[in-house]
C-alpha cells in the first residue's frame, strides 16, 4: 500500500497571511522577496540593511532560484515617502500565531486592528 504523502510547508507558506504595511501603489517589490532575502542574508550573519542589500547583489543568482526578485535586490533606502516598517509588535504578532500553529502551541491570536 503506498505511503500517503503529507504536503510541504513552506516559509513562503507561513508568511503569506503576514499584513503588508506598505502603500500598494508603492510596492515594487513583494513582500515575500524581502522577507525571504532578509531570512537568508540574516542567517548567514549579515547584521543591518546595508549588509542585507550587499549579501542580496553578491547572491542575486542564488536567490532568484526560490525569489521573484523582477526588480531587482531590494534597496536598504527605507527613508523613502509612504514606506512603513512593519513594527516589532507586528512581526512578533505573526510569529506567535505561527508558534500557535506549527509550533509549540503556546502561540496564540493577536489583534491586527492594533497594528
Amino acid at each position: 500500500m503506498p505511503q500517503e504523502q503529507i504536503p510541504q510547508l513552506t516559509l513562503r507558506d507561513c508568511f503569506q497571511d503576514f499584513p503588508d504595511p506598505r502603500r500598494e501603489h508603492l510596492r515594487l517589490h513583494s513582500l515575500w522577496d524581502i522577507i525571504g532575502l532578509t531570512l537568508c542574508a540574516t542567517i548567514c550573519g549579515y547584521d543591518n540593511v546595508v549588509e542585507i542589500q550587499e549579501y542580496g547583489e553578491k547572491k542575486f543568482d542564488f536567490l532568484t532560484t526560490f525569489l521573484d526578485l523582477e526588480n531587482g535586490v531590494p534597496s536598504h533606502d527605507g527613508d523613502r515617502p509612504g514606506v512603513r516598517t512593519p513594527g516589532s509588535g507586528e512581526v512578533s504578532c505573526q510569529l506567535r500565531e505561527l508558534d500557535g500553529e506549527f509550533g509549540s502551541g503556546r502561540g496564540g491570536s493577536c489583534d491586527r486592528d492594533r497594528w
